[in-house]
């Protein structure tokens, strides 16, 4: 079947770019937009970030959270009109929940063949059907003692047609589709702090997540063990426990990081903004790990001229990502 965008089942097993450092579900390998942007969807909001790339480091010029409409085709109409974007490549982001991430032995087989067969060698593994699934592979860094192993992405091929269906029925200019994981590293662009590595505290629907990056490569991924929200752990009078068994969780995450994978103490630990001030657990961590942990502001990284609330920095904060995305050599 040829879906709107003219790819066919075939191909869009496929949609896969030569898999340097990042980027996966892709289209194209990008154009020569000097204004890019992101798009993160979840069940009841959308969130459209705006990037120019023709600055160093880029900037964003606008961002905005919309409430979803009846199908995704609407919804990015209309999320496109109120953004007032023409002439720019756009980056979709799926969201931790809408990917599973499986970390696997590598196989015995050509690196330009893994594609292929990564479906057949995982369908015992997959939360899908094997032709319901489509699937990524990123090598572990060099120096990582990861070697034999590969990070793979699993996603819902339906998912990703009607992403490319939707983007070009609503004209939209659509370069790539990638997952939150390989985005969150290009909100940094202290070339020192990426180089002695940084980490950002993830929550959402499946709990929460401390992902490592060092020098624009993405280390680790781990979900912390009965972890299931940041909100939770706050160090409040009586909660005291809670704040604590993060603590220890994401200790444990930098122990192995370092007695495991060889690597430095990471530079800095970003919190991700949840719905509500997350800055007295940001303290707690910060006073007892050895990176600096804070809580990550959008508002302050990027100058913006009106602020945004807690709230729509958590829903917004993949679209950022997306909008400033870019494919290491």
């Amino acid at each position: 079947m040829l879906s709107k965008s003219g790819y066919t089942k075939h191909n869009l097993d496929h949609l896969i770019l030569e898999l340097r450092l990042k980027s996966l579900f892709s289209l194209s390998k990008g154009g020569k937009s000097t204004t890019q942007v992101g798009i993160s969807f979840d069940e009841e909001r959308v969130a459209v970030a705006i990037a120019n790339h023709d600055t160093n480091p880029p900037t964003i010029k606008k961002i905005l959270t919309l409430p979803s409409e009846k199908t995704l085709k609407a919804t990015l109409q209309k999320a496109m009109k109120k953004a007032r974007v023409t002439d720019a490549e756009a980056v979709f982001a799926l969201k931790v929940h809408e990917t599973k991430f499986h970390k696997i032995q590598k196989p015995n087989i050509p690196a330009e063949e893994r594609e292929n067969s990564l479906l057949f060698l995982m369908k015992d593994r997959l939360s899908q059907t094997v032709d319901n699934s489509l699937v990524a592979c990123v090598d572990y860094p060099e120096g990582s003692r990861h070697d034999d192993q590969l990070m793979v992405f699993e996603a819902s091929k339906p998912r990703i047609a009607a992403l490319v269906d939707a983007a070009d029925s609503a004209d939209i200019k659509l370069s790539a589709i990638d997952v939150a994981e390989l985005l969150y590293g290009d909100l940094i662009f202290s070339e020192e702090d990426m180089h002695k590595g940084v980490g950002f505290l993830i929550e959402h629907d499946t709990g929460v997540h401390l992902l490592l990056y060092r020098d624009h490569s993405l280390y680790l991924i781990r979900r912390l063990q009965d972890i299931s929200d940041l909100v939770g752990c706050l160090p409040l009078t009586g909660n005291e426990n809670a704040a604590d068994s993060l603590l220890l969780e994401v200790q444990r995450t930098l122990d192995y990081y370092d007695s495991l994978m060889g690597q430095p103490m990471p530079a800095m630990l970003y919190m991700i903004p949840s719905m509500i001030d997350l800055s007295p657990l940001a303290e707690h961590l910060d006073s007892s790990l050895t990176p600096s942990v804070t809580l990550l502001d959008i508002n302050r990284m990027f100058d913006l001229p009106e602020a945004l609330d807690y709230a729509t920095q958590h829903d917004a904060v993949v679209a950022v990502a997306a909008s400033l995305r870019r494919v290491h050599s």
